[in-house]
């Protein structure tokens, strides 16, 4: 299972100048703000090289895998390891899953391989069963869900193209973790994409959405479930 590591940064971003910026400005960056300016800086030499790293789950069977989207708190890791521990699937990545567009298909290539879970006794971070990791990477993302887990009305709807893609967009280019505050506040790693990357993503999102059906899930954690089995 490749992770999101160094491994898979040299393996798919070789000319990146990633590792040498790592080296020099992680100097004096707290403890604490370390992994998130690892991450801000591993998600720039992604976009550098075409390669996205989506604020998403991403879990796999035979069928294809299911690109599972929201926001922190949504439920995307209650849906992924319920869909692993009672119907199977297994898991592609827990958080933040980077894809691939390929000639109008959508490739999980690498991902995150800890999940975060919420208990009782509060916030776990672990690994699954080796068993329970899905490693095919020539499975294509079959279907695209943003899930909402809430004890309201149960609602499903299936996205336009155009619709999908703006409320999809900001997801696939993690705008929400895209600057980096470090140094206690006394600088920011911003988080600014290259140019042309927003375009080149709005293009080949909007044309994979042509294909791939994305759809809106709000509700109890079993209609969830059952409709995204359904997809």
């Amino acid at each position: 299972m490749k992770e999101l590591s160094e491994e898979t940064l040299r393996a798919y971003v070789p000319d990146t100048d990633f590792f040498d910026a790592r080296s020099a400005d992680a100097a004096g960056i707290s403890e604490a703000d370390l992994p998130h300016f690892l991450y801000g800086m591993a998600r720039l030499a992604l976009l550098k090289n075409g390669l996205f790293s989506v604020h998403a789950a991403c879990v796999g069977n035979d069928h294809g895998k299911v690109l599972i989207v929201g926001h922190s708190g949504d439920g995307k890791t209650t849906v992924a390891l319920k869909l692993i521990r009672e119907f199977g699937y297994r898991l592609r990545a827990g958080n933040k899953t980077v894809v691939r567009f390929e000639g109008g298909t959508l490739l999980a290539i690498a991902g995150t391989t800890t999940v975060t879970e919420v208990t009782p006794q509060g916030r776990r971070l672990f690994r699954l069963d080796d068993g329970q990791y899905e490693t095919r990477d020539d499975l294509p993302i079959r279907a695209i869900v943003k899930v909402k887990l809430n004890d309201g009305a149960d609602s499903t709807a299936r996205l336009a193209p155009l619709s999908a893609l703006h409320t999809l967009y900001p997801f696939f280019l993690d705008a929400v973790n895209a600057d980096v505050v470090v140094s206690d506040g006394g600088r920011v790693l911003s988080g600014n994409p290259p140019d042309g990357v927003r375009e080149r993503l709005a293009k080949d999102l909007l044309e994979v959405l042509g294909t791939v059906p994305a759809h809106a899930i709000t509700g109890s954690l079993h209609y969830l479930i059952d409709t995204l089995r359904k997809l």
